[in-house]
């Protein structure tokens, strides 16, 4: 019994450094999400950790943190830059998602964060988390409906746009079909005044 204990820890020990090698493989070549799987699968949640802070994985960061215990501080920090590379990247839906997970009820005001997560989900066109969000706090509805009246009038003017290059093409396009319909008549002409002149050469 004691051998056959010994025999399945050390084919875990073998299954988990197996695990691990392979997440180091794929973690060198930016495969995050599955590297992280496969450092948990293998007991290294450090490693996992640094994995998904990697790939910006805020999710699997989230599930991690309550497994390593961060402190509040390291919690946010970690958040904080996940959070700063969405802003840059320009991803407002995600930029919004990770902002709700750092707001700290305990210190910080809701409402502001509240009108920060509206003012994302509208800039992603999310509209329907948009509208969920502006439920909790004050001017949201307007927040939203301001920028619902800017994205239409910004698609308005890209449709107009559109139709005024269209007809511009439409009017070279006729133009163009004109100018070859003369030279083809041109063309005949000339054709028809050569066979008239060989017509009567001919004749003497």
């Amino acid at each position: 019994m004691c051998q056959e204990a010994m025999l399945g820890s050390i084919e875990l020990t073998a299954k988990a450094r197996i695990c691990r090698e392979f997440a180091t493989s794929l973690y060198k070549r930016r495969i995050f999400d599955e590297a992280v799987l496969l450092f948990r699968r293998g007991g290294d949640n450090k490693m996992a950790m640094e994995c998904a802070e990697s790939g910006f994985l805020w999710r699997e960061v989230m599930d991690l943190e309550r497994e390593l215990k961060l402190t509040s501080e390291e919690r946010r920090s970690k958040y904080s830059k996940i959070a700063r590379h969405f802003e840059i990247v320009g991803n407002n839906a995600e930029m919004a998602d990770v902002i709700f997970v750092l707001w700290n009820p305990t210190t910080e005001v809701e409402n502001d964060y509240e009108q920060e997560r509206t003012r994302l989900y509208c800039l992603a066109s999310e509209w329907e988390r948009a509208v969920r969000c502006a439920r909790h706090h004050s001017d949201g509805i307007r927040c939203v409906s301001e920028f619902a009246m800017k994205r239409f009038h910004d698609i308005d003017q890209h449709i107009n746009l559109w139709i005024k290059q269209f007809n511009e093409y439409s009017d070279r396009l006729e133009e163009v079909r004109r100018e070859k319909k003369a030279a083809i008549l041109a063309s005949t002409s000339r054709d028809d005044g050569v066979n008239d002149a060989r017509s009567e050469v001919a004749l003497f």
